[in-house]
């Protein structure tokens, strides 16, 4: 078993339905889930430990997924993507990530 590091929603199509969650692990693992089958939905190897994750778009359509990790990588994740794309290479460890608009802020330590 793996602990979960971060954790966050994603929105489906359809407005009435229920958010997936995207869950990170301890085991360099992110998972998408649908918590009314409980069942994965995705299955993601990561390079490293996750510690912030912030999702746009739908799920049933289009979306991404930005990942901050431990080791200072942010990685980008796009539906239907075999693999992570690196994005960047943080200076010292994030301590926070959040989109605003078109922006991605990350404060570091």
């Amino acid at each position: 078993s793996s602990g979960i590091n971060a954790e966050w929603p994603l929105r489906p199509g359809d407005d009435d339905a229920i958010s997936r969650l995207i869950i990170g692990t301890e085991n360099k693992d992110m998972y998408i889930l649908d918590p009314e089958a409980f069942t994965v939905l995705v299955k993601q190897s990561l390079p490293s430990q996750p510690v912030f994750l912030r999702s746009t778009g739908l799920y049933d359509v289009d979306y991404r997924i930005l990942v901050a990790c431990r080791n200072g990588n942010v990685l980008v994740m796009k539906k239907g993507a075999n693999s992570p794309k690196f994005c960047i290479t943080l200076n010292s460890h994030p301590i926070g990530i959040e989109r605003i608009g078109k922006n991605i802020v990350i404060a570091t330590m």
